[in-house]
């Protein structure tokens, strides 16, 4: 018989890994597009295209970040419920041992004279 702390959760693989790496990558292009502006333009006013270029990412990031949220949530919520099932067979195989004790404990007393 295992005991609970030795019985291992299975982690469903998850794309939150995926969104981390395209918030990674968006956030060097918009940094990097930034630069490239400024190397590019380095005497004019270039608040407009910044502002166009952060305009496109900020959303699509936090798009990234609310997916990556949602993932990671659903893989939580699934790994609480096969927890939960498995206290409830533990438990189950827990009582079944104390059961067979008691039967043990009650047949011991009974050949006592």
């Amino acid at each position: 018989m295992t005991e609970l702390s030795e019985i291992e959760l299975k982690i469903p693989h998850s794309r939150t890994n995926i969104f981390v790496i395209a918030i990674l990558i968006l956030s060097a292009l918009g940094i990097g597009g930034v630069i490239f502006v400024f190397a590019v333009r380095p005497d004019k006013d270039n608040t407009a295209v910044i502002a166009t270029i952060l305009g496109f990412l900020l959303p699509t990031v936090t798009a990234f970040i609310a997916a990556s949220v949602r993932e990671m949530q659903a893989s939580i919520n699934g790994r609480l419920t096969q927890m939960l099932e498995l206290v409830k067979i533990a438990s189950r195989a827990a009582g079944k041992l104390e059961g067979k004790k008691e039967a043990k404990i009650e047949a011991a007393e009974e050949r006592l004279p």
